[in-house]
Formats: structure tokens, sequence, C-alpha cells
């Protein structure tokens, strides 16, 4: 029998609470706004499914016999998503899912939900090749592709920290690869002296110009042009109790959490910011030059930074590249 979608999710297994938790997004969207999944579908899957969403009102419509005043219709649309960690994917299962839907009406859907090293392309043209002459529409959707879409569709304040939240969850299930191209450039202009001194960075935890979204990279600005660079090991909210939880990690510091914990209360502490804060604990820093260009400071708190065409292998190399290639804020790829 079908579960019910919930924020309170019993599943064990790690599948079963990822894919409830992407539905559950899924269905704020929807009951906020249908226009708001349609969005976010149309994104992942096309504009023909996107207009397949929701109520169509109708006046002057002709059937096979007559001409009512007006109608309203629902076009019949079925989404089936079978979600994986990673990218293995059965053939044999995919093969059922796109039999059972074969056999219903209206216009039927099957996504593939995983993390892909090749954008998905394999398991695209396995979909394709299974699903061929079914009138099935397939797609591989990656967690990164997935979170996106629902970006795209511009959802409300109070869905959009829930957002936030869903975020660094993927991020800490190592479900966002994007993460490892992203270089998070923060104004740094009151406290630079504490990120160079004690690796860490330190900032209210109320959401809002506050909230991060997970990245490999740290980039700390001052006066026109980030002038360090390290990699963020771990972010900690810490409370007024010292009270901690990790809320985003990189996979290789799973073994050193209660370590970080312990270093982001006593920084906290030590210069006394207003609780709860957060604490991005980093790796050694390394000097660079990267140069904004445009007119005027930095605008906000914090500006991201697409790194992946540099081909950094960490840090050290980040910071060199930046400086060599005499890169500037006009010529890469941002948020």
């Amino acid at each position: 029998m079908p579960q019910p979608i919930s924020l309170f999710s019993s599943y064990k297994g790690k599948e079963n609470r990822i894919t409830n938790y992407c539905l559950l997004m899924l269905k704020l969207l929807y009951e906020e706004n249908p226009k708001l999944l349609a969005r976010a579908l149309g994104e992942m899957l096309g504009p023909e499914v996107q207009q397949a969403i929701g109520v169509q009102f109708h006046q002057q419509g002709r059937d096979a016999d007559s001409i009512p005043d007006g109608s309203l219709q629902q076009e019949p649309l079925l989404v089936r998503i079978e979600t994986k960690l990673r990218d293995d994917f059965s053939e044999g299962q995919l093969s059922r899912h796109l039999k059972a839907l074969s056999g219903r009406s209206g216009r039927r859907v099957l996504i593939a939900l995983g993390t892909f090293n090749d954008d998905g392309k394999g398991t695209d043209e396995l979909l394709a090749r299974l699903g061929h002459g079914l009138g099935v529409t397939t797609k591989a959707v990656s967690y990164t592709q997935f979170l996106a879409a629902i970006r795209v569709s511009d959802p409300p304040i109070a869905i959009q920290q829930t957002l936030d939240e869903f975020e660094t969850f993927l991020g800490e299930e190592d479900l966002l690869t994007s993460w490892r191209d992203w270089m998070d450039v923060v104004n740094c202009a009151g406290t630079y002296q504490i990120q160079i001194d004690e690796q860490v960075y330190l900032c209210p935890a109320d959401g809002g110009a506050y909230s991060h979204r997970p990245c490999r990279y740290f980039g700390l600005y001052q006066n026109k042009a980030v002038r360090y660079v390290a990699e963020i090991l771990a972010v900690v909210w810490v409370g007024a109790d010292r009270t901690s939880r990790v809320t985003w990690h990189q996979p290789g510091e799973k073994a050193r959490l209660e370590s970080h914990r312990q270093r982001a209360v006593e920084m906290v502490f030590k210069h006394e910011w207003a609780r709860p804060a957060q604490a991005f604990l980093l790796g050694p820093m390394f000097s660079t030059r990267f140069v904004k260009d445009t007119k005027g400071g930095m605008l906000g708190s914090k500006q991201y930074f697409d790194v992946s065409d540099l081909d950094a292998a960490d840090a050290k190399t980040l910071a060199a590249k930046l400086e060599a290639d005499v890169r500037s804020w006009s010529n890469l790829p941002g948020l």
C-alpha cells in the first residue's frame, strides 16, 4: 500500500527517506500554488509536462456534437520516480516501471533520480532504449538538477528556507556533486584577521543573508578582491547553551565531526558572538588575488562562483590558478 508523504518519515532505508523528502518538496510547491510545481517539473522534463499540470479553463470549445458555453479540463498525468543514491539503476527494474506505465492512460513520465558522473547521459540512453515505442516520457535527473528546478519555480520565502535545509541535507548525504565546483566568497571586512589567524568564519545563524549553500571552497573578500582561499571542512551551528550540531561537512571529515563541534563552540564563545551562530571551519588558507572588476563594493555578504573550469585539485591549486590566470569576477560564472 502506498505510504503518505510526511515531514516525520518512519522509513529506515536511506533511499526511501530521500524519496520522501524529494516528494515532500514537490508537495509543498503544489500546495502553495500548482503553477510552482508546473514550473519545477517543466524545468526538469520540458514544457509539455508543465502544461499538463492544473485545471484548464475554456469557453465555447467544440466537442464531438456540441459547443458547451464553458469547460474545466484536467489532463491525466502520472509521474513515477525511481531513486538511487548513485547511478546504479537496474535495467530490469526500469523495464518493469515502463511496462506498468505503458498500460496507463494520459501523459506518463518516469524519472530516474540519482547522482551521475556523466550528467545522466548513460541512464537517459538506457531509458530511451527500454522505453522505445511505449509512449512514456523518460528522464535521468540528478539531485543537483532537482534542486535547481525547484529554485527556478521561485517559491515563497517560507519554502525557500525549507529548501535551504533540504539542500544542506542532500549535501550532508553527498548527493550534490556540484558543491565540489563552487566557491563561497564572503565579505570579511570586519573580521578579516579572525579568518587568517583562526581558520574559522563566524556569522549569525538566523538564515536570510547568512544562509549558505554547500560549497567546497571559501573565499575571503576584502577591499575589492578575494585575498585568501581555503577549503570548507565543516559548518557547525552553535546555540546559546553551548549545544552544537554539524549542519554540513565534506565526506572526508566524517571521523572528525566531534572535534569540529568542540572547536566551533570554542571559537564562538572566544570571540563573543551572539548566539545562535554558525562556524565555518576552514582548512589552510592560501593567498590569492581574485579581483572584483565591476563598479562598487561587494553587494550583500556573500557570492558564489563556479570554479569547475579551473580544474583545481585543492585550495592551494585554486588560489594559484585564480592569480596566475588573472581571473576577475566578470569572467568566472557566478550566482
